[in-house]
């Protein structure tokens, strides 16, 4: 059986830092890495509780302040001392960027790295840097595997998505797609011409 890396996107990040945390401990087999993909730190700071909460008066504001993180998964990245990886947007509308500099901030491990998504929101990481993200999480598992990172070869190219696959996008994917592409949108005031312009195709 070869090494364990743990893996946790959004709240999963939670059972992955978790699990990361008390490796080799109770029973849990030892975990040789960690990826935190857009991962949840703290619920108490994330936006939407906060305008929940708010909506309860200075009572709300109180109780928020007052209340003690349910998962305190902040606290575990400080006893995860293996190699880590954070992925996270720029623009995350859910969990704020903060939370991946925190996360990175507490990993103790020196063999760990924080990698930021300008144009990438809580759930388009993939789809705007799906690339970056396979190399970043790829070059992990190498290293994991004993592997000298600086010599491996360069992953293959993704392919690129069909016109199909394009169809099936949302516009705001599409948009964010033709951005990390540098594809130009000027004059696309439809799907149909953003699944154009992705394809190389001359507007009708």
């Amino acid at each position: 059986r070869g090494p364990i890396v743990t893996i946790g996107r959004s709240i999963g990040a939670a059972s992955a830092v978790h699990v990361a945390a008390n490796s080799a401990k109770d029973g849990l087999p030892a975990v040789a890495g960690l990826v935190v993909d857009s991962g949840l730190m703290s619920i108490t700071e994330l936006p939407m509780v906060s305008s929940i909460v708010m909506m309860l008066g200075p009572a709300g504001a109180q109780l928020l302040q007052n209340s003690p993180d349910p998962m305190n998964t902040l606290a575990k990245c400080k006893l995860a001392n293996i190699p880590a990886l954070v992925l996270h947007g720029e623009r995350d509308e859910i969990v704020p960027v903060k939370q991946a500099h925190d996360c990175a901030n507490a990993l103790p491990h020196p063999r760990k790295r924080k990698l930021i998504f300008p144009t990438a929101s809580h759930n388009d990481v993939l789809i705007v840097a799906g690339r970056e993200w396979s190399d970043a999480v790829s070059q992990l598992l190498r290293g994991c595997l004993g592997e000298d990172v600086g010599t491996a070869p360069p992953p293959a190219s993704a392919p690129a998505p069909s016109e199909d696959d394009l169809r099936a996008m949302s516009i705001k994917e599409l948009k964010a797609l033709c951005a990390s592409r540098g594809v130009s949108t000027a004059g696309c005031s439809e799907k149909i011409d953003l699944v154009n312009a992705l394809l190389g195709k001359k507007p009708l």
